[in-house]
């Protein structure tokens, strides 16, 4: 039975050859081998035995690729969304300067707070889009 800390034995014991070797038992996780462990513990031994090329930071991590699909801010799905949203936040306010219409003079600092808070809210949208359009997010 291979522990991690064979490895560990291999490397305070001098004994340099055995650890790569000991590295490529350590390719399965859930019970299964994996092609990516097998390509990062042959990177890792690579390393350590110094045959790892200058760069040898592509060896163990996989390029990144490039995004896929459109950027938020050119997405329809997204000005979509952003409409639905401003149209419930219209109707609750509609719905609710009519309640407040019946009561008006009682009611006028509770009118002014919902337009403070949909005036608010109008702006964090407005600067959300454009942090989404600037950043590409």
């Amino acid at each position: 039975m291979t522990t991690a800390a064979s490895v560990l034995r291999a490397v305070n014991a001098g004994d340099f050859e055995a650890v790569p070797r000991q590295l490529s038992l350590w390719v399965k996780a859930g019970g299964r081998t994996l092609p990516g462990l097998i390509r990062r513990r042959a990177a890792e031994a690579a390393l350590f035995t110094g045959d790892a090329p200058a760069s040898a930071e592509g060896l163990l991590r996989p390029p990144v690729e490039a995004p896929r699909g459109k950027a938020a801010h050119t997405s329809t799905t997204t000005l979509a969304a952003i409409v639905s949203a401003l149209a419930a936040a219209a109707s609750s306010l509609a719905s609710g300067v009519r309640d407040l219409a019946g009561a008006l003079p009682a009611a006028r600092p509770s009118l002014i707070a919902a337009v403070i808070v949909a005036a608010a809210a109008a702006w964090i949208i407005r600067e959300r889009w454009l942090k989404s359009r600037d950043e590409g997010i």
